[in-house]
């Protein structure tokens, strides 16, 4: 089968067998690991891949990713860990944001330099890394799928941090510093919440499913399974989750000693 046919995407919803879906995702992701050269996995290097092939393996990611949607089979096992991934990320975004208002009232309460200090950044970021194995789980629905999941999303996580703009990031959030604001204010006084996670669910494409309906899903896996290349099935299989919180103190002059915000 050609895989870059135009209509491969329309095959794709309207077959039904199984077997068919699986030795087409087996096929892509053959190409794939071809168009990496063959690259073993744990030792992925996109800086010697050309261009166009680069191109080619998005494009296919996004067909493997079509595929396994399309397979998902939303199990009571599957269900559950769905729900559990989804409490843990907002849970994670919750923390993100409250750790951040906390270091902004570290940074309101603490000393400033007037020699060095012309403007602060206070931030957090959430995201997926690859560290090793243990950053893909292994469970027992794998064998149906057939993907080489261990392989596919480490290759996805590198083509994030290096052809998405270096963004890999699921949710971030900063806070503007204003001089005016005192330590003892709320996190919403300081504009340091969650406004994404509201209680309405953030289910959208094929997140949109009658076995998913009674979750309310939370941004960072609509952010995940949306405007990422990672599958329902990639997304259970996610296992090592960073959450960071910054605080940059910021030096702006140009050559004649003007400063950030100076008269």
């Amino acid at each position: 089968m050609d895989l870059y046919a135009e209509d491969l995407t329309d095959y794709i919803y309207q077959e039904n067998d199984v077997d068919k879906k699986r030795a087409l995702l087996l096929e892509v992701e053959a190409e794939i690991k071809k168009l990496m050269d063959e690259q073993e996995k744990g030792n992925l290097d996109l800086r010697h891949i050309g261009a166009i092939q680069i191109g080619k393996i998005q494009d296919l990611i996004g067909t493997r990713s079509l595929i396994l949607n399309r397979m998902f089979q939303a199990t009571s096992q599957e269900i559950k860990r769905f729900e559990s991934v989804n409490e843990l990320l907002n849970s994670l975004t919750k923390k993100m944001y409250h750790r951040m208002a906390n270091l902004y009232r570290t940074l309101i309460d603490s000393p400033k330099d007037k020699s060095f200090d012309d403007d602060y950044v206070v931030s957090g970021t959430l995201k997926y890394v690859h560290n090793d194995e243990d950053s893909i789980l292994i469970l027992p629905e794998d064998g149906y799928y057939g993907s080489d999941f261990a392989y596919m999303i480490e290759l996805i996580y590198h083509l994030l941090e290096d052809y998405n703009g270096g963004l890999p990031e699921i949710e971030e959030c900063s806070c503007n510093y204003l001089s005016q604001n005192t330590s003892d204010m709320t996190d919403e006084q300081l504009h340091c919440v969650d406004v994404w996670d509201d209680g309405v669910t953030w289910a959208e494409g094929h997140l949109r499913r009658p076995e998913l309906e009674h979750i309310i899903v939370c941004h960072a896996i609509h952010d995940i399974c949306t405007h990422k290349p990672y599958s329902i099935p990639d997304l259970l299989r996610l296992n090592d989750f960073w959450v960071e919180a910054h605080l940059v103190c910021q030096h702006i002059i140009d050559q004649n000693g003007k400063r950030y915000n100076s008269d």
